[in-house]
């Protein structure tokens, strides 16, 4: 709720204060008061007003020096002062000037003069109050380390600072900023991001490759929406933060991993069928065998990471992609037959890497394989159009899970105890990789117990259209 203005009225004559009080308060005006000079000083020291009408002749402290000691005051000079007089000699009024007051009010005043020079400086000062609020704003905008755009609804800048411009390496205000960005580096995103900018807080990264005449860079791209009085977005505010360094870090530490990961996934896959080919397996094969697919497991887990979002656009996954990735899931399970339904809507394609979603679906074919007691596992596979993302559902005709562990069941290492006897199957990977995709893809994910029994994981994906 917006308060009302106040003025301080200092005049020693009770007379006139009380008549400028009538004349004030009616109005909507905060009317306080002081006797003297020195009074005035200390009310404005307490709590500043907005406008101070002032008295010249008084006593002790007379009204030009109180101007005076207010115009040196740092918190105090931005106070727009009216020097009340009855002086109308040249000389009188500049130094009044001197002295720093902004107008005049003869006396006997006039009553709608007195309202129409205060209300003028009011406004005089909200503006120069928000030129100076700007003008501190930039200042801040332009020492920032980090690159700052401010957008408009239509995704045009309206403000950036030169790190920004630095960054993008363009001046550019107009909308076609968002498709430059696109050309010139790699996006982290799979969704419209013109479209998206505007609607939701959106937090990527944004790669440039390395040319011969620059070094690579990676931004940290982070938005968010402002919002006017009527809910409707006025401004997206874009932080850019140059996260080069750490990322290619990262990425070194990953790309270790990785190869270490395919070095010896290609003997532990055929370790494991040759020892399904055996004969006559020895005592300790199933041993073995365990301990193989759990390696395998700990190389999908450290191979899955977050530098998938800086791989770029690729072809979507369309339904008979999918499929056919589901289907492979089911023929990787060792031992329980496994029998697939299939609702799939056609047209539909999935923004993702196709050998991460194929990690994803290995994955949750082998959960649903694990944790049911029947004989045959029934996994349904749907996806459907859900807005602007694709909604993937794997359900199981398992034994369901508590309600306290639909979403532990995604942390890494958590582990469900299947028979209550205290030991899990498993490392606790499984979900946590699932997880893991979908969130690099820009994707949500949740599990459910459906009506009829087991458990669902739904998934949803930016939506590509196949």
């Amino acid at each position: 709720m917006q308060r009302n203005p106040t003025v301080l009225v200092v005049d020693d004559e009770p007379l006139n204060v009380e008549l400028l009080k009538s004349i004030l308060e009616p109005l909507q005006f905060d009317v306080r008061t002081a006797v003297n000079g020195a009074e005035a000083l200390d009310s404005l020291a307490r709590d500043p007003s907005d406008i101070v009408l002032l008295d010249v002749m008084m006593p002790v402290i007379n009204g030009f020096e109180v101007c005076r000691r207010i115009r040196a005051d740092r918190t105090l000079k931005g106070i727009p002062v009216i020097l009340l007089t009855a002086l109308h000699e040249t000389t009188d009024r500049i130094m009044g000037i001197d002295a720093g007051c902004d107008e005049f009010v003869t006396k006997p005043f006039d009553k709608n003069e007195v309202v129409a020079r205060i209300r003028t400086l009011l406004r005089l000062n909200f503006y120069r109050s928000q030129i100076d609020e700007k003008e501190k704003f930039e200042n801040v905008m332009h020492r920032m380390n980090d690159g700052l755009v401010v957008c408009g609804p239509g995704m045009g800048i309206k403000r950036a600072n030169q790190r920004a411009r630095e960054l993008l390496g363009t001046d550019d205000n107009s909308p076609l900023w968002l498709a430059r960005l696109a050309r010139d580096f790699r996006v982290g995103y799979y969704g419209d991001l013109r479209r998206d900018l505007g609607s939701q807080d959106l937090e990527f990264d944004v790669e440039r490759p390395e040319t011969g005449s620059a070094r690579p860079l990676i931004l940290s791209f982070s938005s968010s929406l402002m919002k006017d009085p009527d809910g409707g977005v006025s401004s997206v505010v874009i932080i850019l933060h140059d996260v080069t360094e750490q990322r290619q870090e990262r990425l070194r530490k990953e790309s270790f991993l990785n190869l270490l990961s395919d070095k010896l996934r290609a003997p532990l896959a055929k370790g494991l069928k040759d020892l399904a080919a055996l004969p006559d397996p020895p005592p300790a094969v199933d041993e073995v065998m365990d301990f193989l697919r759990k390696m395998e497991k700990i190389f999908d887990f450290l191979s899955v990471s977050g530098s998938d979002r800086l791989s770029g656009l690729r072809p979507p996954v369309d339904m008979a992609g999918l499929r056919s990735l589901f289907n492979a899931a089911v023929d990787a399970q060792p031992g329980k037959a496994v029998e697939c339904e299939y609702r799939l809507e056609a047209g539909l394609g999935l923004s993702m890497a196709k050998d991460a979603l194929g990690i994803l679906l290995k994955n949750l074919v082998e959960n649903a394989s694990k944790f049911t007691d029947q004989t045959v596992a029934k996994v349904t596979l749907s996806a459907s159009r859900e807005g602007d993302k694709a909604r993937v559902t794997v359900a199981d005709n398992g034994h369901g899970l508590p309600g306290e562990e639909r979403q532990a069941i995604f942390d890494a290492f958590y582990q469900v105890d299947r028979r209550g006897a205290g030991k899990a199957p498993g490392l606790g990977l499984g979900l946590a990789i699932v997880k893991r995709i979908v969130q690099s893809n820009q994707g949500e994910i949740r599990a459910e117990l459906p009506p009829g029994g087991g458990t669902s994981v739904t998934f949803t994906l930016p939506l590509a259209l196949a």
